[in-house]
């Protein structure tokens, strides 16, 4: 995800959480296949449960 994708997401959530739409919020991840939010079903994201492999170099 670039930066303007995750200023969308940020945006979007926040938006979601204040107003009334959270609770469309909820039921969405909870029924969704792939567990995906308004905003994550809006922008075509997916959160991915995996480890993330960072070498120090």
């Amino acid at each position: 995800m670039d930066g303007l994708y995750a200023l969308f997401h940020t945006l979007g959530t926040l938006i979601c959480l204040i107003s009334r739409l959270q609770i469309i919020l909820v039921i969405l991840m909870l029924i969704a296949s792939r567990k995906q939010g308004l905003v994550d079903l809006i922008l075509g994201t997916v959160i991915l449960n995996a480890p993330a492999h960072y070498q120090a170099g």
